[in-house]
């Protein structure tokens, strides 16, 4: 390893960790607001989503199901917001020390993908206390795919987070819109309902979604009787993550380092 590509990998660490520590520097519980912050939520949809509009139905173990999904939209949804304003919060930096300014993107999602983790090994102690105690029915062959969603989740999150920053700098309302969207993208995505619910006239459009097969290979543990994902839902994660990606650093380049 070169002095510069160490020095690089140095400072990526220091700004991931720095956004932790901003993070939860004054709060009482800490990085466990990891799994608090979801889990809050959780009790809300579960209350109005499944046990109110019944948008559980065909879900066998709905609150793990919905948990999962509220974990991976959080780290997504968050990462993008900030991203949207990063580069702008650290102009200073960035005129102060030549270094890719990429490694401020990869920052916010390191330090969201801590919480992420956190999140999700909390979710899957609980996931194995319930079936010990026979309260729920789980199926631990599916836990592969949940490797697979995370290797697609984070190139797109990336991607997307590169381009939400490009176009930070670009346009001052950037960051607004941006969350703007993504409140329109969590009632697109089955976050809190499985694909079933979703009006077969419409599936195959809505599959095109790259969200839903990455939601899909998260919660494939949790919902033992869930339809198998379709080709098209499948091309879709994967070619969707690839241009997501791609374009997001072509566009970053483009904008941000150019």
């Amino acid at each position: 390893m070169t002095a510069a590509v160490r020095s690089y990998f140095e400072l990526a660490l220091a700004l991931s960790w720095r956004e932790i520590v901003v993070r939860y520097k004054r709060s009482a519980l800490g990085v466990l607001w990891a799994l608090a912050d979801p889990a809050l939520h959780v009790v809300v949809y579960v209350l109005t989503f499944g046990a109110i509009l019944d948008a559980g139905r065909g879900v066998s173990n709905y609150p793990v199901f919905t948990l999962m999904g509220v974990l991976v939209w959080l780290f997504f949804s968050m990462t993008l917001d900030q991203a949207a304003s990063v580069i702008l919060e650290h102009s200073q930096l960035i005129r102060k020390i030549a270094f890719p300014t990429e490694l401020l993107v990869c920052s916010v999602v390191a330090s969201r993908l801590t919480s992420l983790l956190v999140g999700l090994a909390l979710c899957l102690l609980a996931a194995i206390a319930a079936q010990m105690l026979g309260v729920m029915d789980l199926d631990w062959s599916g836990l592969p795919f949940l490797l697979l969603g995370f290797v697609l989740l984070l190139p797109l999150t990336t991607g997307l987070a590169l381009a939400a920053s490009a176009l930070g700098v670009i346009f001052g309302d950037a960051q607004f819109i941006v969350r703007f969207g993504l409140r329109i993208g969590f009632f697109a995505c089955p976050v809190v309902y499985p694909l079933t619910r979703v009006p077969a006239a419409a599936r195959a459009f809505y599959e095109l979604n790259p969200l839903v097969g990455i939601l899909w290979c998260f919660r494939r543990f949790a919902d033992p009787a869930a339809t198998p994902l379709s080709w098209q839902a499948w091309t879709a994660a994967i070619g969707g993550t690839v241009v997501a990606f791609a374009g997001g650093w072509f566009l970053f380049r483009r904008n941000v380092v150019e």
